[in-house]
């Protein structure tokens, strides 16, 4: 009987437990939020970055065949995962007249070249492009990659590249290396004939240039502002650079104009300032700038001189100034007119 007491007892506080058990879906746990948050971040899958396939590096070469220009391209393309992808290599007025491997997939999207890749690899390309523009220039759209380089084949003495790089014009002869940007650029370039290249590649002829500044004076509380729009005429020579004497205290100095290729500011030896200007294309004879500098204004001073650019032929320079009105101010000068 003791027996049959102490089974019934066990089976009692077992069913029991389980007939409680299903009542624990309904139970509430509370946890600070701080340990609630890492268990959500600990079972958050991690989500690997994987970058998009890129073009790595493009290298085109130009070289002449039968007088007409021949493009060897080279360009290293790399996928990162194993999912479809087109990759831009190149566009504007070429077509695909070979390419290793052949059985490389470049297809057109957008009017640019492609390289179709699905899988993880790297992958070189050298593909011969032959011109299809209707005129001289041909133009390729080279997009953006770390390393894009324009080179020249063997040219021969008769011949040269002319090149447009975003509308900087520029002559090369043969075995040429020119870097283009990173960020992508349109280059445009053609063939030279024997006169053109001759004339494109002799030394440049130095000019005389005469100059007419319109010169508008700022007076600050420390400093007068100088800005001058400088027009500059030569008779002969190649027209490429100039150099123009500015005062020995000026400063912040910075030049401004179309086809400006180099602008330089040296101090000579008797402490004047010389800004060296030079300009990308040959024989425009007519030219203009802006010519931007301060001078202190010194507090003591009761008066101070107006000082404009001069050329370094004497009397090669006229200036006109004009200056902003200041009520404390009183003017003098030969020819002058207002204030207004």
């Amino acid at each position: 009987m003791e027996t049959f007491k102490s089974l019934l007892g066990v089976t009692l506080c077992f069913t029991s437990f389980t007939l409680a058990e299903p009542a624990l879906d309904q139970a509430e746990v509370r946890i600070p939020y701080g340990e609630l948050r890492s268990l959500i971040e600990a079972a958050r899958p991690v989500e690997q970055m994987v970058p998009d396939a890129a073009l790595l590096s493009a290298r085109f070469r130009v070289s002449i065949e039968a007088g007409k220009p021949v493009l060897d391209a080279s360009f290293r393309t790399a996928s990162f995962s194993n999912d479809f992808q087109m990759v831009p290599l190149v566009g504007g007025s070429v077509s695909v007249a070979s390419q290793t491997p052949a059985d490389a997939r470049i297809l057109i999207r957008d009017a640019v070249l492609c390289h179709a890749l699905d899988k993880q690899d790297a992958t070189t390309l050298d593909v011969r492009l032959l011109s299809a523009s209707e005129d001289e220039w041909t133009s390729l759209q080279v997009p953006g990659c770390p390393a894009a380089v324009l080179e020249t084949g063997d040219l021969g003495t008769e011949h040269a590249i002319g090149l447009r790089i975003d509308g900087k014009e520029t002559v090369v002869g043969s075995n040429a290396t020119v870097a283009l940007p990173i960020s992508g650029v349109l280059v445009e370039f053609r063939i030279l004939g024997s006169e053109e290249t001759r004339e494109a590649l002799r030394p440049p002829e130095p000019s005389t240039w005469s100059w007419q500044h319109q010169v508008v004076v700022v007076p600050g509380e420390e400093v007068l502002a100088f800005r001058v729009i400088a027009r500059a005429s030569a008779t002969g020579g190649s027209g490429v650079s100039a150099s123009l004497v500015l005062p020995t205290d000026a400063r912040e100095i910075a030049v401004t104009g179309k086809d400006l290729a180099v602008q330089k500011v040296t101090r000579e030896e008797d402490r004047s300032q010389k800004v060296s200007i030079a300009w990308s294309t040959r024989g425009l004879l007519e030219r203009e700038v802006g010519i931007f500098y301060q001078i202190p204004r010194r507090p003591l001073d009761r008066k101070w001189a107006l000082h404009a650019p001069s050329g370094e032929e004497e009397g090669g320079s006229e200036a006109r100034f004009i200056v902003a009105g200041v009520t404390d101010l009183s003017y003098e000068a030969a020819g002058l007119a207002g204030p207004f």
